[in-house]
């Protein structure tokens, strides 16, 4: 009889076991193919609306209908795929466009950091920040422009190689390896970024020490707390009906909720849009406006130095281009009391993240001597395009008849609004003429940028520009350029050339968000692209080791160097 139980027992363990793994298989396809689909939804979005797909294919040879079936055989040929293994497939596919605008955020909460940042030149990677409350010198004898030459048993550069290979656009050179070198301690799970733990080992060639010492550090660590569905436990869970398992699935809003967090923390400074960067003073300073409000989008920091008895200069630093009205008319009066006390301006444009192109061709009108002529842009349009067109025309009307004297934003002048009405009469026109990407125009009718009636910089002016500027930040430079109203001075800049646009769908794979640009930008005479080209300075200057270990000494005699001649050229 024992047996008998025993074999019926052990029957039955075989069945179910055999029922489950079958059932297994089964939600494993189901989730594969759910991931597939969202990738699907993800590439129909760009067919749709993705204005450089043309450049793409001629610039960079990009065929997404290649790198989708790509992405679908890593799925399919990986037996435990996990949802964070998919978040890096979706990464990497849209990191194929090679454009900086495009990218995916994901509904995540683990994130890990150390606390340093690292800067590179010609594969030596040195020091530049140290949170001395988390690496007490007391403790911890790194300083600022010591050299890094192993992380965790490995050549640094051979660890910042690896990171740039995970979501890298290969479109600048220098991006890339400036993206990679803050990702090295700064990991991130809503950038879909593979997130370490646990101790880690650098080894550390100080200055003041002849022989490199090891210290051993430990990730900052913060887990994940929002986990995808298990179809395996959900499976098990029907075999069991008395036992019930719980597959917590929270629900959070946390796109615009980072998004909003993100823009309005004070930012560390020499940090992408922060707001003062890594460069020093540019010398004694006689005058200097610090003012910190933190209800507004960009508390302005500005000085004005001596390079001699004679010579007055005047600094302002841009971090990004997210502004209103109130840090516009602060913006101006700054450089009217420039205008009155310097003979040359420094504007400090470097790490910046973009921004509104209102609000930048506001702060451009008040650096014009003459009107500046505009990017255009061919658009990427949609019936929503259509219909938004159709919805401001009415308002634009309803304006003209009186009947009301303000667009969202505020007052609007005359001028501007029939600008505006061309350019939405535009959309209309190229809908009709069954263009969904329109002929090259520009953006909101603003073909030139007339000089501000109240504010004015009249003086030379040189604009400081990085490999991380992005969007705004490539096209204020080529305005500048394009214009002959400033010399540039650093390194080209992202080439992020359009605007950008966000889309959101609703998946059981954690993705919260992903962008793409919805239109593609030429700059006038040449018709250059920005897009991938970026902005290339008229004096180039790149990094030096020095800099790196002696603040930057080198990058500010330059600065000085060029400014003089800026001046003795006026």
């Amino acid at each position: 009889m024992n047996n008998f139980f025993l074999n019926t027992f052990r029957s039955c363990a075989i069945f179910v076991l055999f029922y489950a793994s079958l059932s297994f298989a089964s939600t494993e396809d189901i989730k594969k193919e759910s991931m597939i689909e969202d990738l699907k939804m993800i590439k129909h979005a760009f067919d749709v609306g993705y204005a450089p797909l043309e450049w793409k294919k001629n610039y960079t040879g990009l065929n997404l209908d290649e790198e989708l079936n790509k992405s679908i055989d890593l799925i399919l040929s990986n037996p435990t795929l996990t949802h964070k293994d998919f978040q890096r497939i979706v990464k990497n596919f849209l990191a194929s466009t090679k454009d900086y605008h495009v990218d995916v955020i994901f509904f995540s909460t683990e994130t890990a950091t150390l606390p340093f940042d690292v800067k590179g030149v010609n594969n030596r990677y040195f020091i530049t920040w140290i949170d001395e409350l988390k690496l007490p010198p007391s403790t911890y004898t790194i300083k600022v422009g010591d050299e890094i030459i192993e992380f965790d048993g490995r050549p640094l550069g051979d660890v910042i190689e690896e990171l740039k290979q995970h979501g890298s656009k290969n479109s600048n050179p220098l991006t890339d390896q400036a993206l990679a070198e803050i990702k090295l301690t700064n990991r991130l799970g809503w950038l879909g970024d593979i997130i370490p733990q646990g101790p880690v080992t650098i080894k550390v060639h100080s200055r003041s020490k002849e022989v490199p010492l090891s210290y051993q550090l430990i990730w900052d660590y913060r887990p994940e707390l929002i986990f995808s569905p298990s179809f395996f436990l959900q499976t098990v869970e029907s075999f069991f009906p008395n036992k019930k398992i719980s597959v917590r699935s929270p629900c959070m809003t946390m796109m615009n909720l980072t998004h909003r967090k993100m823009m309005s923390e004070t930012k560390r400074d020499g940090t992408l849009c922060a707001r003062k960067s890594f460069i020093p003073t540019l010398g004694p300073r006689v005058w200097m406006f610090d003012k910190i409000d933190k209800e507004k989008e960009i508390s302005w920091y500005a000085y004005i130095y001596k390079i001699s008895e004679e010579e007055k200069i005047g600094y302002i630093r841009i971090p990004h281009y997210i502004g209103y009205k109130e840090e516009s008319k602060e913006f101006g009066e700054l450089l009217n009391y420039l205008e009155q006390k310097t003979d040359a301006l420094v504007i400090d444009q470097v790490h910046n993240g973009g921004g509104y192109a209102s609000f930048q061709y506001e702060l451009a009108s008040m650096l014009a001597l003459n009107p500046l002529k505009t990017p255009k842009h061919q658009m990427k349009i949609t019936q929503k395009d259509v219909l938004t067109a159709y919805q401001i025309l009415d308002v634009i009307e309803k304006i003209q008849q009186g009947i009301d004297d303000e667009i969202e934003e505020g007052p609007i002048d005359y001028q501007h609004l029939l600008f505006l009405k061309a350019f939405y009469e535009f959309t209309i026109q190229e809908w009709d003429g069954q263009r969904t990407l329109t002929d090259p125009t520009h953006l909101e009718g603003c073909d030139w940028i007339n000089p501000h009636s109240d504010y004015r910089y009249t003086k030379p002016i040189l604009m400081l520009i990085n490999e991380l500027d992005f969007s705004g930040g490539d096209f204020m430079p080529a305005i500048m350029q394009d214009n002959q109203r400033a010399v540039l001075f650093g390194t080209r800049t992202s080439g992020a050339g359009g605007f950008v646009l966000q889309a959101s769908f609703p998946n059981n794979n954690g993705i919260a968000a992903f962008s793409y640009t919805g239109s593609i930008a030429e700059r006038p005479e040449t018709l250059l692209k920005i897009e991938n080209l970026g902005v290339t300075p008229d004096i180039v200057y790149s990094l030096t080791v020095d800099d790196l270990q002696n603040g930057y000494q080198g990058y500010k005699a330059a600065v000085n160097e060029a400014i003089q001649a800026l001046i003795k050229k006026k």
